[in-house]
């Protein structure tokens, strides 16, 4: 591959700022093109790697760019979703990798990265080429990751993962969330079942997607405000082989909107299932004592002193049964409380 080099952040960020430069690897950003972000699970299923490898594909043929994080399952598949397309309006895929581009991470990807590079694509880190530092260097990622980008795509997820993470940092900085239903008991789905029910657009590819990239250059701050549309529908048959086309339009107008103050779904729980009772002690009497207001989870991270991305993961489950609501953006409120 060719050599890394530095880029000021300013010059390729949608939003926000970082301290130092980033290092780049490959051809320059197109001026004014749409950035879509495919993330999920490395454990996928078969029908999960299909429907990413759709997303990959269609985003690219859209003239959008694709950008994921490189890493085994629905981020390497999106990838090659995207360089499998064609068409007038084509545009290679981004890579944000929680390495250095000179050694991007994992090594099995290797190939696929010089791919990227060779059909005028590009990988981008934070990490210096000298820098071995590894710790927290996927949150890091994910993190810049959601600062390159329009749209996050949360394909598929478990409890807690980090695309819930990635989802999060995206609610944090208003970047809109779309992700896809697979059913409550469809594997490696319960995290993105809980961004559904916490406000995130459902989506599938096909005319669904088209629909929402039509939404998101009209008005991208309409996709954080408005009220829920149709129920999303039962998922087609996405097939296993993720280099036959697949057709997802049987539910292409089935996409409900974001809705950051649609309130929970399901009947109120005092606590919510498979989370550490002592986390939800804690988070509950911050909760109370904000009221209607609500915190985020940052604020409630800091204020239990936890990891906030064990933070994270029991609000979203906790919203998914009923005992929080969403009341403005990645803010959280008991579900009970009075709203203003």
């Amino acid at each position: 591959m060719s050599q890394s080099r530095t880029v000021p952040p300013l010059d390729v960020l949608r939003r926000g700022q970082l301290a130092g430069p980033l290092f780049w690897l490959g051809g320059d950003l197109l001026a004014g093109r749409l950035r879509v972000a495919v993330v999920g699970s490395r454990v996928a299923t078969a029908a999960q790697l299909a429907c990413a490898f759709a997303f990959g594909r269609d985003l690219a043929e859209l003239g959008i760019v694709v950008v994921s994080g490189g890493a085994r399952g629905v981020d390497t598949q999106a990838l090659r979703g995207a360089l499998a397309a064609n068409g007038p309006a084509w545009v290679a895929p981004l890579a944000v990798v929680p390495a250095s581009v000179d050694a991007p991470f994992p090594q099995e990807n290797t190939g696929l990265f010089e791919e990227i590079v060779a059909r005028g694509g590009s990988l981008c880190s934070k990490i210096a080429p000298d820098d071995c530092h590894t710790r927290g260097r996927f949150h890091a990622r994910n993190d810049l990751l959601v600062q390159l980008v329009d749209a996050v795509i949360a394909v598929c997820a478990d409890l807690p993962s980090g695309t819930l993470h990635c989802a999060n940092s995206a609610w944090r900085r208003k970047v809109p969330v779309f992700a896809v239903s697979w059913g409550p008991e469809a594997a490696h789905a319960a995290g993105t079942e809980a961004l559904l029910c916490a406000g995130a657009r459902g989506l599938w590819p096909g005319t669904a997607l088209r629909k929402a990239i039509a939404a998101l250059q009209s008005d991208p701050l309409g996709l954080l405000t408005r009220a829920p549309d149709l129920a999303l529908g039962p998922p087609p048959n996405a097939g296993a082989a993720t280099n036959r086309p697949q057709t997802f339009d049987a539910v292409g107008n089935a996409w409900p909107c974001y809705a950051p103050d649609a309130p929970a779904l399901g009947p109120p729980q005092e606590d919510p299932p498979g989370c550490d009772a002592g986390l939800v002690a804690r988070l509950r009497a911050e909760l109370r004592q904000a009221g209607a207001h609500g915190l985020t989870v940052d604020e409630l991270a800091a204020s239990t002193q936890s990891d906030r991305t064990a933070v994270a993961a029991t609000l979203l489950n906790w919203t998914l049964h009923g005992g929080l609501k969403r009341v403005a953006g990645s803010w959280y409120a008991l579900a009970t409380a009075p709203r203003l």
